[in-house]
């Protein structure tokens, strides 16, 4: 039966091999998503929200990022179709607010039209460990005005005037919102690129005192040749404002996006406090890679232990 036995033995490094596959393919997978959950997350977030354009399907941006945490319905203004945009004319329109968590890192904001069609789309940041460096005022194939480092780089740091200027109303009770919007026609995709100071993202700011005029949010370019009616002590204490808030959010606007200023460019504070903390899915992971691992750590140490000689009593 020597045959036998041979077969037998096949067989059994065989086995012994499918086995040590499965468990290389498991450790491969749990360190994927380990990587994906934990420290390979940001650069996700920030390459997979360089893949999110204006008009695309919302369908297209949940097949990215997944279900959104939050979804609900927005009222807001927009131009009115084949209008002048340098004139005021605007007509009322329903918006669908949709937003992501991601993770403990930031959100994700995205605003749709009635056909479900992306026409805002904004990043924040709410971790000193995402700083994505992001382009403004190029889409793809075009050359940017300027870069920003969300979470780092300031307002003051902007090398170029604003085409439109928000300061939000702000109090005990009403979180602080400031942004600087500009537009730059075709190599922009005809899109307004905007920087924000959101309350949800990262700190420092210091609010713009209400004795500093702004012109209206709704009027496209309104802030060309504002600095110029600012006074000296005015545009002092814009500069102080300017050089003590941090950028933590940016966004496209597409030119029939919401234009009544009433929907913050990334989350609002209220909708977004009460969400729960950020699964610690990716520490299950290193958990099953240490558990898998372990065995074979074991084997090793056992190898290594030096063989204590046996004493017969």
């Amino acid at each position: 039966m020597l045959w036998l036995r041979h077969l037998w033995d096949g067989v059994a490094s065989l086995l012994a091999m499918t086995a040590s596959l499965v468990a290389a393919l498991a450790i491969a997978k749990a360190f994927i998503d380990w990587w994906r959950r934990g420290p390979g997350r940001r650069r996700r977030w920030s390459s997979l929200f360089a893949r999110v354009a204006l008009q695309v399907r919302v369908d297209y941006v949940i097949a990215l990022f997944g279900e959104p945490a939050y979804r609900q319905r927005r009222e807001g203004s927009r131009f009115k179709a084949g209008a002048d945009p340098d004139g005021a004319a605007q007509e009322a329109a329903i918006f669908t607010e949709h937003v992501w968590l991601l993770d403990s890192d930031g959100y994700l904001q995205i605003l749709t039209d009635e056909s479900d069609n992306v026409v805002r789309y904004s990043l924040t940041t709410r971790s000193r460990k995402f700083n994505p460096r992001l382009p403004v005022g190029a889409v793809e194939g075009s050359t940017p005005k300027f870069y920003i480092q969300l979470g780092r780089t300031l307002f003051s740091e902007i090398p170029i005037e604003p085409d439109r200027v928000y300061r939000g109303p702000y109090g005990a009770t009403v979180p602080y919102e400031y942004r600087q919007s500009y537009y730059y026609g075709r190599p922009g995709g005809y899109a307004d690129w905007t920087c924000s100071y959101n309350a949800v993202g990262l700190t420092p700011v210091i609010p713009l005192p209400y004795s500093v005029p702004v012109p209206p949010w709704e009027n496209a370019l309104s802030a060309r040749g504002w600095l110029a009616t600012l006074d000296d002590e005015q545009r002092s204490m814009l500069e102080v404002s300017k050089a003590g808030t941090i950028i933590n959010t940016v966004t496209i606007d597409h030119h029939q996006s919401d234009r009544s200023g009433n929907i913050r460019y990334g989350p609002d504070r209220e909708l977004v406090r009460l969400m729960p903390a950020p699964s610690a899915q990716w520490q299950k992971s290193v958990a099953m890679v240490k558990r898998i691992c372990k065995p074979a750590t074991s084997f090793r140490h056992d190898r290594e232990r030096p063989q204590r000689d046996h004493v017969i009593p």
